[in-house]
């Protein structure tokens, strides 16, 4: 049976994100809020199946959401008798600012985990890659774009394992807009408090968004621009931790992302999971917050994993980038002789998302503008199933 994959809107196409209105099934489950379980217990509740089954794996960069779930993984196979499940990481020699190699091994030696997959990455996972272009030619244009370089990670595992992933932690384990205020409150700094709601309650003016996205994304046109402003300004935020959590978990971009990760990896013969992305974890962290919210990421992580890993992973603050992964010589010779084809001079300006492909750091956002100006100057569809 083929995937079924979310694909974006002509709309979001155009610009390059998925903002439109359409709802995604997923994210906000109104039955799990029935459940009176701490978001601890629920991700064990989500995760024991997964690690009582045969070959259990789990994508670990280092970071802390890959870290807490590999421990709290480990920590419940042992309880049960079951195989340790087993971490596999990309390293990228080339890519000097990906390199987390050190709190791999903090982690590993913390948990005395002796089998670790470790995968060696030169060039495998650039946009243009090989096994990026055969799974965008075989699947047409995804989002996010690194969805075509994730089956990389899979080669040579027997079909049929179960891969966990920490997708969503970067949104679910993480303060809210109301974090700042409930801080003030707790710190008695009553002349800022108001002034923080104030912020976080008036909407934020047009000309402000565009303003702050011609600076992100300064390949679209002045029309792009207005249609980016336009798209944000519909997506009204609650100021309540709880309510900004179930809202925002229901959005277009993390309910694309996970249904096109799940549909990636079942492709490629595996089933995922991705615990804090789920409706059970999502419910019980939501009601633990209340409207004022638990605090920062840090306060959370500790809260829920300080028995499994060293404080100092639980509260670090940098993280990986993964960019000059992506974007390669192959990337840059396709950008210097790309024609303009594959996306709408209406909304995106050629030369200057040329000019972003060729940048020293080349952004993210234009990702999706390389795989479908790839598509166009192949005579390839966007969607092979037809639309």
């Amino acid at each position: 049976m083929s995937p079924t994959f979310i694909r974006l809107t002509a709309q979001e196409r155009a610009i390059g994100l998925p903002l439109a209105n359409e709802p995604i099934p997923g994210g906000w489950d109104g039955a799990a809020s029935r459940t009176r379980e701490s978001p601890r217990a629920a991700l064990e509740t989500i995760l024991r199946p997964a690690v009582e089954r045969d070959r259990c794996y789990v994508l670990f960069s280092g970071g802390r959401d890959s870290s807490a779930l590999l421990a709290l993984a480990t920590s419940l196979a042992r309880a049960s008798g079951a195989p340790d499940p087993v971490p596999i990481t990309g390293r990228h020699p080339d890519a000097p600012a990906s390199d987390e190699t050190g709190w791999q091994e903090l982690v590993l030696r913390h948990l005395g985990i002796t089998e670790h997959i470790v995968i060696e990455f030169r060039g495998e996972q650039a946009l243009l890659s090989d096994g990026a272009l055969k799974s965008l030619s075989r699947r047409g244009l995804l989002w996010p774009t690194p969805l075509h370089v994730q089956p990389a990670y899979l080669t040579g595992l027997p079909r049929g394992g179960t891969i966990i992933t920490g997708e969503g932690g970067d949104l679910t384990v993480s303060g809210r807009r109301i974090t700042e205020i409930r801080a003030a409150i707790r710190a008695r700094r009553q002349r800022h408090s108001p002034r923080l709601i104030g912020s976080s309650v008036i909407p934020v003016p047009a000309t402000t968004v565009r303003r702050d996205y011609a600076r992100a994304l300064p390949w679209l046109t002045p029309a792009g621009g207005d249609v980016l402003a336009g798209m944000i300004r519909a997506q009204r935020e609650p100021l309540g931790a709880a309510a900004d959590l179930r809202k925002a978990v229901s959005r277009r971009p993390i309910r694309m992302g996970g249904a096109n990760i799940t549909s990636v990896f079942a492709d490629e013969g595996f089933a995922s999971i991705h615990p804090f992305d789920h409706p059970r974890f999502i419910a019980a962290i939501a009601r633990e917050g209340g409207f004022f919210g638990s605090g920062d990421r840090t306060a959370l992580m500790r809260r829920m994993f300080a028995d499994l890993l060293p404080d100092q992973v639980l509260s670090r603050s940098t993280k990986a980038a993964f960019n000059a992964a992506r974007f390669t010589d192959q990337e840059h010779e396709f950008a210097r002789s790309w024609s303009g084809a594959g996306i709408d001079p209406r909304y995106i300006d050629p030369e200057k998302l040329r000019d972003a492909w060729l940048s020293e750091a080349a952004p993210p956002a234009s990702a999706i503008h390389l795989h479908a100006a790839w598509l166009a100057e192949n005579g390839l569809p966007l969607d092979p199933d037809g639309t």
